[in-house]
């Protein structure tokens, strides 16, 4: 992050269009997970590259590009790292099968005022 304020002034965050929450017991035990692991996505921003790649809202985001997810920060964390422009594969449980989908990763939209 240092090298990019350096070079570009600024630093570029990654960015998937996705909204998560932490995995608690009880929405775990609701949609039927063996295990509380990951985080369950809770929004998909239409036309985002989570979008377009085919994530959905109940999914449950388990590592993205093997870092295993823990919570919401972690996935926030690890997503926002991500370089812009680069694939990204995602590991999610939808129901009872686990998935992979490669994301583009987008810079971070600015916040509209």
């Amino acid at each position: 992050m240092l090298q990019q304020i350096v070079e570009k002034g600024s630093v570029t965050r990654g960015w998937v269009g996705i909204g998560v929450q932490d995995l608690t017991p009880e929405l775990a035990r609701s949609l039927s997970l063996g295990t509380v692991r990951g985080a369950l996505v809770t929004d998909v921003i239409g036309g985002a590259p989570a979008d377009k790649a085919g994530l959905q809202p109940g999914d449950v985001l388990l590592s993205v590009n093997d870092q295993a997810i823990d919570g919401q920060a972690t996935a926030l964390r690890i997503i926002s790292t991500l370089k812009p422009g680069d694939p990204a594969t995602l590991k999610l449980q939808r129901g009872k099968n686990e998935i992979a989908l490669k994301v583009p990763v987008a810079p971070r939209p600015k916040p509209r005022s």
